[in-house]
């Protein structure tokens, strides 16, 4: 991973915490925002997606992980309604999902871009399972950023759309 990815792995993660922990308005474009950047960040550093070997399985996992975060991620924002305005509410846990698994990805991709042994047990297990060169790897971790992104924005549009009516209180 090079710099400039880290930066930007860690700049989306600032951005999804910044723009969604608190109490806020929830509107279309504060939901498909996060979602807009990631296409377009995936759109210039994705070109072709190679199933071959064992990259498929690895991509395949990539895309679950990112699944498992976003449901886990769309889990720790609450819904209310203000009149006829919906309210998304999100707090630590949220920021946790995010530093987790962004950070993690940030991480990995960091300690296996330096020689030492990280490096070298990604290398025998890619070896092993016939993953053939670095582009399955961050293929795997783009796409599975989109689909984390792209899961906790359609469940908490899908919840947003509910209206649930709170009880009087006496």
């Amino acid at each position: 991973m090079t710099t400039t990815e880290a930066l930007l792995f860690l700049g989306l993660m600032v951005f999804m915490i910044v723009t969604q922990v608190g109490r806020k308005p929830l509107s279309l474009v504060r939901l498909l925002r996060p979602l807009l950047i990631s296409l377009g960040v995936t759109a210039f550093t994705v070109h072709g997606v190679d199933f071959s070997g064992g990259a498929g399985l690895l991509i395949s996992l990539g895309v679950a992980l990112g699944a498992v975060f976003g449901v886990l991620a769309a889990s720790q924002m609450r819904i209310e309604w203000q009149g006829d305005t919906p309210y998304s509410t999100a707090g630590w846990t949220y920021a946790l999902v995010w530093v987790v698994s962004m950070g993690g990805r940030v991480l990995f991709g960091l300690l296996v871009s330096h020689p030492g042994a990280v490096q070298d047990a990604v290398v025998r297990f890619s070896m092993h399972h016939h993953i053939l060169g670095a582009t399955a790897w961050t293929t795997a971790f783009i796409l599975m950023t989109v689909t984390e992104i792209g899961l906790r924005t359609l469940l908490v549009l899908a919840r947003s759309r509910r209206r649930v009516p709170h009880p009087a209180i006496a």
